[in-house]
């Protein structure tokens, strides 16, 4: 399903008229298919009716699996999940009474970027207070504000960055206090971050691309208002704006490298999405923006190294293409960094408002979180 949607149409036809009478089989085979070709389960979900309600042993997986096929659907939009589909949801999590079921569900409503869902489950379902240890507690807590930062994104666009930061900074606080904590339960594990590594750095390069958007929208306005002449230091701030964006993608290029390996093949898919990500920013920014020197030594480093995991500036690997952010950054590519690129008036001062328009959409558009954030280890040590 991941390589041909196709395909992917074929097994769902085939689950929904073989398989009608055995919810459980459909709704399993319907995640499955969804988690990989998401677009393709949306258009046809009403096809699979509603998940059977019988007080049986497997009523609780199947309403599990209907949960995370609803939850893999919203993938095929790059809008936030409407509020009907997060109430219907939050509806049949309400017969789940396992805290573990509960826990699985949050995290895949992060996988999936749905953090309302995700917030609402561990609020109303006070998921904290069901918890015997302190590490428990306080992970579960920093999961929630986590969600409440990102579900801002979702609904404020860059307007709301400012309160997602407070909330994001809390987070990465707390987790460093939480790594310090489980440092000292265990003294033998390796790194100066301890099992947290890979959530600590993924966080932090996360905050830093949300204040360096901040700075690029400041620019734009400040442009606006003064018809393009801007001060010197501005000009200066002008000319390192990609080269940021390019330090951030280094930056997830060495999560990348570092803890790719110890992953699962969908957190390294998420890490190449936010990586494109970042290429798109710098490309984007320097065409609206351009300025003397637009491409840097390390940019090209850069992109050799993505090359050798099949990942080049036009498109992706097929598995990345599930994701939202992955998709609209190559439909912005084509249909509009490219003509901006080729126009000759790409100098204008029109385009300034356009580049607030767009970082408003991608700063909208729900971002993945890799599946690798909720396995906390610790990068085990190689000696050649």
């Amino acid at each position: 399903s991941r390589q041909s949607r196709t395909f992917a149409s074929s097994l769902f036809s085939f689950a929904v008229k073989t398989c009608s009478e055995n919810k459980r089989v459909s709704w399993k085979l319907a995640n499955v298919i969804s988690s990989a070709c998401p677009s393709v389960v949306a258009d046809r979900l009403a096809e699979l009716g509603e998940s059977s309600k019988d007080n049986d042993k497997c009523c609780g997986e199947v309403i599990q699996d209907e949960i995370m096929t609803r939850l893999n659907c919203t993938m095929s939009s790059f809008t936030i999940a409407s509020s009907e589909t997060i109430e219907h949801c939050s509806l049949l999590a309400e017969g789940i009474t396992n805290h573990w079921t509960l826990f699985k569900l949050v995290r895949y409503a992060f996988i999936t970027s749905n953090f309302g869902f995700a917030r609402h489950i561990i609020e109303q379902r006070q998921l904290p207070l069901q918890c015997s240890q302190q590490n428990t507690f306080l992970w579960l807590t920093i999961i929630s504000k986590l969600a409440h930062g990102e579900e801002i994104l979702g609904v404020n666009g860059a307007v709301g960055i400012s309160d997602s930061l407070e909330e994001l900074s809390s987070c990465h606080s707390a987790l460093l206090s939480l790594a310090a904590i489980e440092q000292n339960t265990n003294p033998t594990s390796s790194l100066e971050l301890g099992n947290f590594g890979f959530q600590l750095e993924f966080l932090r390069v996360r905050i830093d691309f949300l204040n360096l958007i901040m700075t690029t929208r400041s620019l734009c306005s400040e442009m606006i208002l003064t018809g393009g002449n801007i001060s010197a230091r501005s000009n200066l701030v002008r000319k390192n704006i990609p080269k940021c964006f390019s330090m951030l993608k280094s930056r997830y290029i060495n999560i990348y490298r570092l803890h790719g390996l110890h992953y699962c093949q969908q957190t390294r898919s998420v890490l190449r999405t936010v990586i494109a990500m970042c290429q798109f920013m710098s490309d984007l920014v320097d065409a609206i923006l351009p300025s003397k020197s637009t491409t840097t030594a390390n940019n090209k480093n850069c992109e050799s190294s993505i090359d050798e995991q099949g990942v080049t500036k036009d498109c992706h690997p097929k598995g990345d293409e599930r994701y939202p952010m992955g998709c609209l950054i190559s439909r912005l590519r084509v249909g509009v960094l490219q003509k901006i690129q080729q126009s000759k008036d790409n100098r204008d001062i029109s385009h300034t408002s356009e580049l607030l328009e767009l970082l408003d959409l991608v700063t909208r558009c729900p971002s993945p979180f890799p599946p690798g954030f909720f396995r906390v280890k610790s990068i085990p040590c190689s000696f050649v």
